[in-house]
């Protein structure tokens, strides 16, 4: 299923103008060579308008060009840093000690050759895309296997509809989050599900994970992941 879905579509992760600047550069032609503007990360919005993420023993905290993970249980221990390289150029990961001067590199890339680390992973992309495969009902129901939604959120609607902001920080809320899940009796009424995630339950407990997906010529599709 995946196959025909690839089909006609280019794999290709040099961005739009550095294939445009290869193919004026054959012709000859430099004049059409476009300005290369400087990339930044986007800024990622967490719902609620939220700052960080709260979980039982931990805190993510989302700060103009960095994220930060935080133990909670000890004030002193280590955190781990992800900077964007917004003014450096530099993508990198370090860990800070408890005392807040020791500082250690854990892995750092420029972001000039960030593209041309995912063009070279691009010969996997098949591999894993090999990975997945359709998803029949009637295998679910040979094999005595429920569905669930709303178990592993992971949309921003799903994510917003099962947490509350404290303290600028997002946290669960374990009695949204069991409101919001959805065990329908009957296997088709997946196809009543929004496009996303589902969880895959045998005796109750989780054992995998499906996606639906709805296409224009074949209707609702079914993807074991």
């Amino acid at each position: 299923m995946y196959t025909e879905l690839a089909n006609g579509f280019e794999c290709c992760f040099a961005p739009r103008h550095v294939r445009r600047r290869e193919r004026c550069a054959a012709q000859g032609n430099r004049g059409c060579l476009p300005h290369v503007r400087k990339w930044a990360m986007e800024p990622y919005a967490l719902p609620h308008g939220a700052k960080g993420i709260e979980g039982d023993g931990f805190a993510v905290e989302f700060r103009a060009d960095k994220i930060v993970f935080v133990p909670k249980a000890d004030s002193k221990a280590t955190h781990y840093t992800l900077h964007t390289g917004a003014n450096s150029g530099v993508i990198d990961l370090h860990a800070t000690g408890g005392d807040g001067e020791t500082h250690r590199t854990l892995f750092a890339i420029r972001k000039d050759d960030l593209f041309g680390l995912l063009q070279e992973m691009a010969p996997i992309v098949p591999e894993l895309l090999g990975l997945l495969r359709p998803l029949r009902l009637g295998w679910l129901k040979h094999r005595n296997i429920g569905i669930a939604r709303g178990i592993e959120p992971v949309a921003d609607a799903e994510i917003a509809a099962v947490t509350r902001k404290r303290k600028k920080r997002l946290t669960l809320d374990p009695e949204l989050y069991c409101q919001n899940i959805d065990c329908p009796e009957f296997l088709e009424d997946v196809y009543d599900f929004p496009d996303g995630n589902f969880t895959l339950l045998h005796k109750g407990r989780a054992i995998g994970m499906g996606l639906k997906k709805t296409l224009r010529t074949r209707g609702h599709s079914l993807i074991l992941d």
